[in-house]
């Protein structure tokens, strides 16, 4: 219905109107709690349909994205009796729910136009940007977030564990029924895997690490500012492509991954990128997967992940140790990852 999220708007301001404890204006705003649900009922219808209209059909690859991983995730939390499995919150709720996740991006844009920051043509245009961008990214990264648990859940694995860095310095291991990937964590200086694992299919533990590529550098090389992005993207710190770091090994407490500090490298078995076709005809975005994989020196190799069919030509085929897979959302053809110890340690 043509301009309905404008119609849920006049009535939410219409509430205000008619409510005048509620104060919504540039510096202030103020929502006794016994209006709270009632107005917070109305915003959200206003958000619903502007995303209804920006989107009447969500795109199939959200939905099939969302349903994959939603699945994947439901089999872990019951394989290894979790209480949660936590990634950045944005995306997850994207994620669990496409479509709240979207109105969650425009909380911020529909209160400026509220508060009279923004006019409504500034306020669809913005929101409508807003929502474009979180679409692309959001299914960039969520894929990110699907690979780590397909992987995770083709360990076969026994038990989650947390690699606990005590004040002096000494490691161990602790048992966790929460594990968190992609987040950061308090040691600043020292990258730590995001959690282990014991896989029955490796016969041993497995360290896994979703960095952001960006903090690569950080850690195996040269230390370096990361780039801002371009346009008024507004993505929080946090957010962005990653890496995923790989390790299969016999002492999990000996493990950490990169100190900063005392220079100290291990270096993983595996290291996998998701990539899309665009990313092979950049010449900048080759170059710095050659040189992550430079850096990390995975002893397997570097593994590029794409959902769609791509062309091989894109990359100098003379990389050495650097593997295409086209996977899509079809988990089976991640063996070949989880195949390697077995072969090759």
């Amino acid at each position: 219905m043509p301009d309905s999220w404008q119609k849920a708007y006049k009535e939410l301001q219409d509430f205000i109107a008619a409510h005048p404890e509620v104060v919504i204006e540039r510096g202030r705003v103020s929502i006794p709690n016994d209006t709270r649900g009632e107005f917070y009922q109305s915003f959200d219808t206003v958000r619903e349909a502007f995303v209804d209209e920006k989107y009447p059909a969500l795109p199939v690859e959200v939905v099939t994205l969302s349903d994959s991983y939603n699945k994947v995730e439901r089999a872990i939390i019951e394989l290894l009796k979790l209480e949660s499995i936590s990634i950045l919150t944005a995306i997850q709720s994207f994620l669990h729910n496409p479509k709240q996740g979207l109105m969650r991006e425009i909380y911020n844009n529909l209160f400026d136009l509220l508060q009279g920051k923004i006019e409504v043509g500034t306020f669809e245009q913005e929101a409508s940007r807003k929502i474009d961008i979180r679409v692309r990214d959001f299914c960039k990264w969520g894929y990110e977030m699907w690979l780590v648990l397909s992987l995770l859940k083709l360990l076969e694995p026994e038990k989650a564990y947390q690699l606990i860095l005590d004040t002096s310095s000494t490691n161990h291991l602790e048992e966790t029924k929460n594990i968190s990937v992609g987040q950061e964590r308090p040691y600043a200086v020292s990258m730590l895997p995001d959690f282990i694992v014991y896989s029955n299919k490796v016969g041993k533990y497995v360290a896994l690490k979703s960095e952001l590529r960006m903090h690569i550098d950080r850690y195996y090389g040269q230390a370096v500012e990361p780039e801002e992005r371009k346009g008024p993207t507004d993505i929080p710190t946090g957010f962005g492509s990653r890496v995923l770091i790989v390790h299969f090994i016999e002492n999990p407490e000996n493990i950490i991954l990169a100190d900063s500090d005392t220079g100290k490298i291990t270096n993983p078995e595996v290291a996998i990128e998701c990539l899309e076709q665009k990313e092979l005809h950049d010449v900048t975005s080759v170059d710095e997967v050659k040189h992550r994989h430079e850096l990390l020196k995975p002893r397997l190799g570097t593994y590029l992940v794409f959902r769609e069919p791509v062309s091989k030509i894109s990359l100098d085929e003379t990389s050495d140790n650097i593997h295409f897979l086209e996977v899509g959302l079809d988990q089976s053809k991640l063996e070949s990852i989880i195949s390697l110890p077995t072969k090759e340690l």
